[in-house]
């Protein structure tokens, strides 16, 4: 027997005791296991739902959930990389845009990001200290360092220094290191060591 769509009646599909039988269970054929006697019908498979919309309901509540999930969360506080025109430029050359490349906090969790080229993300209770860098820094630009200490900057001013405990996980080009003193470029360094404080 074959059935369309999911308008049919249980007893006009459950029809005949020499032949198969199908429920549909919203647009799905489930086969039925008839009893050769019996009047009741069992259905091998899943229950045949009694509100029509509940399948769909439960199917919105779960993209409810997962989207809830992925939306990013409330109350975040950004502070831009900063970048000289020139290094602007070039950096976007590089698929490395200004506009990716920020010093988030958002409650507890501190992320910081220069485009595809370094990214990392701490809770803010493994900061230590924070310390302006006097010093303009003339020709470095880009994400540089080692030995768990790294310069992530866009322009030669605006560096702040920000000491972490224990070590945290940060990532340059993909690869995974070590980072225990992070020097990062912003317009506005005062403002970024007040809330990391905060």
């Amino acid at each position: 027997m074959r059935v369309h769509g999911g308008g049919a009646s249980r007893a006009a599909l459950a029809a005949g005791h020499g032949r198969a039988s199908v429920a549909v269970v919203h647009d799905v054929a489930v086969p039925l296991r008839h009893r050769r006697g019996a009047r009741s019908i069992q259905p091998v498979g899943p229950r045949i739902s009694s509100a029509p919309n509940e399948c769909h309901e439960e199917a919105r509540d779960s993209r409810a959930g997962w989207y809830d999930s992925w939306r990013p969360m409330a109350h975040a506080t950004r502070f831009e990389i900063k970048f000289d025109a020139a290094y602007a430029f070039l950096s976007t050359a590089l698929l490395i845009f200004p506009s990716d490349s920020y010093v988030e906090i958002a409650g507890s969790q501190v992320s910081v990001r220069m485009g595809w080229a370094f990214r990392t993300t701490f809770d803010r209770a493994r900061v230590t200290g924070t310390a302006l860098l006097g010093n303009r820094i003339r020709l470095t630009r880009g994400v540089h360092g080692g030995a768990g200490r790294w310069l992530v900057n866009g322009a030669g001013d605006g560096i702040l220094a920000i000491d972490l405990e224990p070590r945290q996980r940060a990532y340059v080009a993909g690869f995974p290191v070590s980072l225990r003193q992070l020097l990062v470029g912003v317009e506005d360094p005062p403002s970024l060591a007040t809330a990391l404080a905060s």
